[in-house]
């Protein structure tokens, strides 16, 4: 529970560019349910959270790929660091 306490106390600016940590701390969650979805209502409720925080977090990589397109889905790249690479 430390590392979602620790995601959960940041704000979009500092995880932007560390997208890819969601990410895992979610395929973590995902392997604990596996096998379990179809006799374990609490493993239910949270294979059904794991997949509405998937959906967020495909939106949030697709507003850093509006930053820039070439990048890669899951690190976002600072708005500096951004502009540096158009230089």
């Amino acid at each position: 529970m430390t590392e979602r306490a620790s995601l959960a106390r940041r704000d979009w600016l500092s995880v932007r560019d560390e997208l890819w940590r969601i990410e895992d701390f979610l395929n973590k969650w995902s392997k604990g349910t596996d096998g379990q979805l179809s006799g374990d209502p609490v493993a239910i409720i949270l294979a059904k959270e794991i997949d509405s925080y998937r959906s967020v977090l495909l939106r949030l990589s697709h507003a850093c790929a509006l930053t820039d397109p070439d990048s890669n889905p899951f690190h976002c790249p600072s708005s500096g660091a951004a502009e540096e690479a158009k230089l």
